[in-house]
């Protein structure tokens, strides 16, 4: 097997291009709180993030590998294929939250950090059991977002420090932005699969149906309007964290940090017609495009304000998860070229 093909299984079975994802909220939860964290405790926080992370995505495929044998973006996933068997996945998921126990001990964390590392996995499991089969799916789609958001919560009792108005203000963050991507983007992009399994999802439930072959699909008036509402908590929430400035930025520091959060915002507000309205392949890329600025505005507004190991960190995952997406050379082209919007059919999946 070459390199680039391990690489490839490993990705399709842990989720690898969601690594800076779910690091994310734990290290700016660690930036909140205003410690100058040491290589050694940030590379054991990241041991335990990754444990949780194993533990999320592999008991997810676990749950889901009915609906993922159905869903052709799966197909060379290696519980789909078969390559690992779903017990011994389902071991490995299990064991993730009881190797955080000694982690967090050695990162100096006393009760409280393990109680909110297992409301993490408690909220997780949640999701990954009912989160498709809930009569109101924002309502799981709200645990998962605590899940992740918890983890910055996490972050700041492993350091021995307590949570502030930034570490919560980061929470909520999670919170929305898994409302945001599950939604209306992730619900949209499986609408097909998720429907043909009788899953319940938000775009369902609202009324999103699939189209027939060759047709895009039906997105009614409820989905775009949840899609909006929860685009402008987003927006509301980035206001908040640069106006609050509980970072102690000076005024030249907190005007740039204004204009980025703004710009980034502003590319996401105007992809949201697109969104809302799938047309060709054109959508799959204008989604992405859109998760992608949401959630670089939350950084975007720590960049001044964290050590620079954190930061190096944070950039070498997110170059990780790009250079592991590969959707990112047509984002990049459908962003840049000129004429790439005219051109969706150059977009290949």
């Amino acid at each position: 097997m070459s390199l680039a093909n391990a690489v490839g299984q490993l990705d399709g079975f842990v989720r690898v291009h969601f690594a800076f994802f779910t690091s994310l909220w734990a290290l700016l939860g660690a930036a909140s709180v205003g410690q100058d964290t040491s290589w050694t405790r940030l590379i054991l926080l990241l041991v335990a993030v990754a444990c949780f992370h194993v533990y999320a995505f592999v008991l997810n495929d676990v749950i889901d590998l009915p609906r993922d044998r159905a869903n052709p973006s799966r197909q060379r996933d290696p519980l789909v294929r078969g390559i690992v068997r779903p017990k011994a996945a389902l071991a490995i998921a299990l064991a993730q939250p009881l190797i955080t126990v000694p982690i967090t001990i050695q990162l100096g964390g006393g009760w409280a950090a393990h109680a909110t590392m297992a409301v993490a996995c408690l909220a997780m499991a949640i999701y990954n059991v009912w989160g498709k089969r809930c009569p109101a799916p924002p309502l799981t789609d709200f645990v998962q977002g605590i899940a992740w958001g918890a983890l910055a919560l996490y972050a700041a009792h492993a350091l021995g420090a307590r949570p502030n108005a930034l570490t919560w203000l980061v929470f909520w963050y999670g919170v929305a932005y898994t409302l945001f991507m599950n939604g209306v983007h992730g619900g949209l992009r499986d609408l097909a699969s998720d429907f043909e399994c009788g899953a319940r999802t938000t775009a369902i439930v609202l009324g999103a149906r699939p189209g027939t072959p060759g047709h895009d699909p039906h997105v009614p008036l409820a989905v775009a309007a949840f899609g909006w509402a929860t685009l402008l908590l987003l927006v509301a929430l980035n206001v908040v964290i640069v106006v609050r400035n509980d970072f102690g930025y000076d005024l030249g520091e907190w005007r740039a940090t204004a204009l980025v959060v703004g710009a980034l915002i502003a590319g996401a507000v105007l992809l949201e017609p697109l969104v809302v309205r799938p047309r060709g392949q054109v959508w799959n890329v204008a989604f992405r495009l859109q998760m992608f600025l949401v959630i670089m505005s939350l950084p975007a507004a720590f960049v001044a304000f964290i050590n620079i190991r954190t930061l190096l960190l944070l950039s070498v995952l997110m170059l990780v998860s790009m250079a592991l997406l590969e959707w990112t050379p047509a984002i990049a082209r459908w962003a840049l070229h000129p004429h790439g919007r005219r051109r969706p059919d150059t977009v290949t999946s």
